[in-house]
């Protein structure tokens, strides 16, 4: 496993110090239970005064609350351990997500970060256990006799070897599970958001064959991986209880036999060898589990490809224009449309129209800093912007064609968050056109996801006002209305259109002849 897949260096140095004094007073549990067990085989066949068997009894049953109450502490703070490791996971997962979405999707949010916590957080914590177990084990063994500790210890090493041989299989298993389940969660979430279409054209019977191919072949390679992990540590078990205790014990008998050993130093490292077999098998069961995971472990902490963005927000007096000159605008490695020039100038309102196909979205997204073109120059205030598009960003809000409503309160999915003050919030609000909306359900009102419980001309004027608050100099709107009609259409241009300073980018592929009237400039492409 990797360095930086060791999850425990990234909790408190003070809680993992007390877990690790917890894991050493544990392990002294079946180190004492040994020791008591070859104590009773003594006093049996060598009896005591009946003082000191009541002492003896009153020691042990003392041990025994002991550890008993040892268990309350161990688990509170093992417990505390997987939440500081899963959060500090958990937040790193979203800030890998805001950075650079491509690997992480709804699948690993949930699926594979609890995976993450039940194999790598709750193995590495064992692991810590294991090791300290059987460090402590194998000392007390060596203090009673070399010869049969080592004769123990060599027999163990074979199916610790044979269990590293096999973890590139589990690992391999491991990654086409991942891929699976994260197409098969992208299918369940497409599924959802067309169920209204599918029972409109009455295609619910075809949907449920397909869902069902798609769990057939997640629960395939899910079936592979379990019985891959099953298989190894089963064979794993097998050879280490075999050879791992059969092999002392004969050893043990033999030393006894030739008066190398006393009959009580043979039962207490017996028993003590026996329990090799317990944390050597969790230790192998750890590494297993690690190995599964560790293609999820890489997603998070693979170097990512573009730093936090900060919120800074460029103020209208310090833009001027924009300028494309000899542009090729790409789609991933395909050319769109080539040799595209522009110029804006600060606070026009243009629209840029060309039919569907043309790439209007993809135009914005290459203002925005998305994508990149190897020919040209995207001149910001005469800067060019090759080498440092995030620049751009910082001048730019967006209205998509589809609102984009959390399920949050209104302010929450006006504001996203931001601080803002209350005089600034209620002008906003009242230029957006959603004063009567906040006087009759208040900003604390929750939205559902998608806006399932607002108008379409509420969400659309809420996502216009999310882009107001923001005050950058210049909004891209990509086809805003198109699902509005003419009179709604026409209200919500004006919320933005009629912004003092404000230079207003949209595009679109049909707009009626009072909406052109609005804009100081159209621009149409063929």
């Amino acid at each position: 496993m990797e360095i930086k897949g060791m999850l425990l260096k990234y909790t408190s140095k003070k809680k993992l110090s007390c877990f690790f004094i917890l894991c050493i007073l544990r392990s002294c549990h079946s180190i004492s239970m040994a020791y008591i067990t070859s104590e009773f085989i003594t006093i049996a066949t060598h009896p005591v005064e009946v003082s000191k068997l009541y002492l003896f009894l009153v020691v042990v049953s003392l041990l025994i609350l002991f550890f008993g109450c040892l268990g309350f502490a161990f688990s509170h703070m093992y417990n505390s351990l997987v939440y500081d490791i899963d959060m500090y996971v958990r937040n790193l997962a979203i800030q890998r997500l805001c950075e650079d979405g491509n690997d992480i999707d709804l699948s690993f949010m949930t699926n594979d970060l609890k995976q993450i916590e039940q194999n790598v957080i709750y193995g590495q914590l064992n692991l810590l256990f294991d090791i300290t177990s059987f460090v402590l084990t194998v000392v007390t063994c060596i203090s009673q006799s070399i010869i049969f500790t080592l004769i123990s210890l060599v027999t163990m090493l074979i199916p610790i070897l044979f269990q590293h041989i096999l973890s590139g299989r589990v690992e391999e298993k491991s990654r086409i599970w991942e891929g699976e389940n994260s197409k098969y969660t992208i299918f369940v979430t497409d599924l959802i958001n067309g169920m209204d279409t599918f029972h409109l054209y009455g295609t619910i019977p075809v949907i449920i064959n397909k869902f069902t191919q798609k769990t057939t072949q997640l629960e395939q390679r899910s079936k592979e991986l379990n019985n891959t992990i099953d298989n190894i540590s089963n064979l794993v078990s097998l050879l280490s209880y075999f050879i791992g205790a059969l092999v002392p014990l004969v050893t043990g008998l033999y030393l006894v036999y030739c008066d190398m050993i006393n009959l009580k130093t043979f039962i207490l490292i017996s028993q003590l060898s026996m329990t090799f077999i317990n944390p050597i098998s969790g230790i192998l069961e750890c590494i297993t589990d690690m190995h599964v995971s560790k293609p999820i472990l890489n997603k998070i902490f693979k170097p990512s490809r573009k730093s936090m963005e900060s919120n800074s927000t460029i103020s209208n007096e310090h833009f001027k224009q924009i300028k494309l000159r000899d542009i090729d605008l790409c789609y991933g490695t395909n050319i769109i449309q080539k040799h595209i020039d522009l110029k804006i100038k600060l606070g026009e309102k243009i629209l840029i129209s060309a039919p569907s196909g043309w790439g209007k979205t993809t135009l914005l997204n290459f203002l925005l800093g998305n994508l990149e073109s190897e020919n040209g120059e995207y001149l910001l205030n005469q800067v060019n912007l090759k080498g440092n598009r995030e620049l751009a960003k910082h001048y730019f809000s967006y209205i998509h064609q589809k609102p984009l409503i959390l399920e949050d309160t209104i302010e929450y999915n006006i504001t996203l968050g931001r601080k803002t003050n209350t005089k600034e919030l209620q002008e906003i609000l009242q230029i957006a056109g959603l004063t009567d909306l906040v006087n009759q359900k208040g900003l604390s009102f929750k939205l559902k996801s998608d806006g399932k419980n607002l108008s379409g001309g509420q969400a659309q004027r809420i996502e216009i006002a999310r882009a107001l608050l923001s005050h950058r100099p210049i909004l891209l709107a990509d086809e805003p209305t198109s699902a509005l009609d003419l009179e709604l259409s026409i209200k919500i241009h004006r919320l933005f259109l009629e912004a003092k300073g404000l230079t207003v980018i949209e595009v679109s592929h049909h707009l009626r002849k009072e909406e052109y009237e609005l804009f100081d400039r159209v621009i149409k492409l063929a």
